[in-house]
């Protein structure tokens, strides 16, 4: 399967970016690859979904996107776990800055892809990188709502007297399985998590007008049927102390679709990871800048860069060019 080139190097992705109607400009400020002043609703930093898949940015495999990686290269990318991905053919995560000035949409996704356009379903995770003061999320019914009060509600705002609304700090971790009714609120950034799939379907919009050239219809039927009224997550995530390859860590969420974790480097620090074959593992940097070093190459990473370790790296070095911190997820 694989092209005769080795896959010992991290790589990197060019991002995708996307604009909406709830786009915001903090990641214009902060990120040297986001035009100045531009509004950006999202960044997909890694992406094998095929409407947006991101390309590999540098090296031998530079323009190569993710499902010819998959082809190419099979467990040695994704992990001798992950067979069934191989045969997929689609890279099963996706991770995505989120800039929000606007409510998103009252929305909710399904457990399950259709078949046909979409492999997966679209549970998901955030951590806040900005919050505003008095900024606010929707997650989850407030308790005590039935499935009748959100029938009655209808697609309105009344919809949202039924729905549990969260104070929001940087630094928070919020987990949303597939089913969960949801909406980010005005003044948060937030690094997302999710499996592989653009399927939203919306429950209520805030009465936006509507705009011919950005269409954003409700699919009130479709959201009532993957609406699960039953789920109960705690949120926030209360994070888990651990060590990882000898570094203070955390653990924010494991779930049948992924793992992540924060870990940090203290500036000049070295440390030799070992790699594991049963899986790779994707790091976007939260605070400060790393450097990676593996047998085939290296990259320096700074504010919210990200990379992906192949699961064929026998090895590699992570060393604090400033004191960082870094979030690692991989598949479990």
């Amino acid at each position: 399967m694989s092209s005769g080139q080795r896959l010992d190097h991290p790589l990197r992705f060019v991002p995708h970016m996307r604009d909406a109607v709830w786009g915001g400009h903090r990641l214009a400020e902060r990120l040297p690859w986001v035009p100045a002043g531009s509004r950006l609703a999202e960044a997909w930093l890694v992406s094998g979904h095929p409407t947006a898949e991101t390309p590999v940015a540098h090296g031998p495999l530079a323009g190569r996107r993710l499902s010819r990686l998959i082809r190419e290269f099979g467990t040695d990318l994704v992990g001798t776990r992950h067979a069934d991905t191989v045969a997929q053919g689609r890279f099963p995560i996706l991770l995505k800055l989120l800039d929000v000035d606007e409510w998103l949409s009252v929305q909710v996704h399904p457990a399950q892809g259709d078949g046909r356009h979409e492999t997966f379903g679209k549970t998901e995770m955030w951590i806040v990188l900005a919050a505003e003061p008095d900024a606010e999320l929707i997650l989850g019914l407030k308790p005590g709502t039935t499935r009748a009060d959100i029938q009655q509600a209808g697609p309105s705002r009344t919809l949202t007297h039924w729905l549990q609304r969260h104070q929001v700090r940087a630094g928070d971790t919020f987990f949303v399985p597939a089913g969960q009714v949801h909406a980010l609120g005005p003044g948060i950034t937030v690094l997302e998590v999710q499996e592989t799939s653009n399927t939203t379907w919306r429950m209520y919009d805030w009465d936006r007008p509507l705009r011919p050239e950005q269409p954003r219809p409700l699919h009130w039927r479709q959201s009532l049927a993957c609406l699960d009224t039953a789920v109960a997550v705690s949120n926030p995530v209360v994070p888990r102390p651990e060590t990882w390859q000898g570094l203070d860590a955390s653990r924010l969420i494991t779930c049948p679709q992924f793992a992540a974790d924060l870990a940090t480097v203290a500036a000049g620090e070295s440390v030799v990871a070992e790699g594991d074959p049963t899986t790779c593992r994707i790091m976007v940097v939260l605070e400060g800048s790393l450097g990676i070093t593996a047998a085939g190459g290296s990259a320096e990473l700074g504010l919210l860069d990200c990379c992906l370790l192949p699961a064929a790296l026998e090895s590699f070095t992570m060393t604090g060019l400033e004191h960082s911190r870094a979030a690692w997820v991989h598949l479990p």
